[in-house]
């Protein structure tokens, strides 16, 4: 039995892979024909269910594979891009305490219906004034002696 070299078998390896080619070949002119239009498309720019592909700014933009960028810890924020942060903050926090204040000043409008309901009627009013009036009266000033009080009260 003959030995069989590595080029033997790249040979057959190849023939082979020629054969399922043709297949290949086959079955993507039939695709083409029943797409019709969208045969002219070459086989690359074809849509895939893959991942979207890249516009031409996003691939312009895109790291080169091998190079690595100079910044390797944690980012950096310049003085310029703090202040323009700053700037924004305050100003956001000042619209926000403007619109409290303007809440605060305006006074909640007034049922006037709803604070005759609680109202006490008048003769409950004419007795609670009787009673202040009579406790004003019985009290002494700290000035005066007890003494001076008229006897009746």
């Amino acid at each position: 039995m003959p030995l069989i070299t590595d080029s033997d078998i790249l040979r057959a390896a190849l023939v082979g892979y020629g054969e399922r080619l043709k297949v290949i070949d086959a079955r993507i002119s039939l695709l083409r024909e029943r797409l019709g239009a969208l045969a002219d498309l070459p086989i690359d720019d074809a849509p895939s269910g893959g991942r979207r592909p890249l516009s031409a700014g996003a691939r312009a933009g895109a790291k080169q594979p091998g190079k690595t960028s100079k910044a390797s810890g944690p980012s950096r924020l310049s003085a310029e891009g703090r202040a323009r942060i700053i700037e924004a903050t305050k100003k956001r926090w000042a619209q926000f305490r403007a619109a409290a204040a303007k809440a605060k000043r305006k006074p909640p409008a007034k049922n006037k219906t709803a604070n005759k309901a609680k109202a006490a009627p008048p003769v409950l009013k004419q007795r609670g004034k009787k009673r202040v009036a009579a406790v004003k009266k019985s009290t002494v000033p700290a000035d005066q002696p007890a003494a001076s009080q008229p006897a009746g009260q």
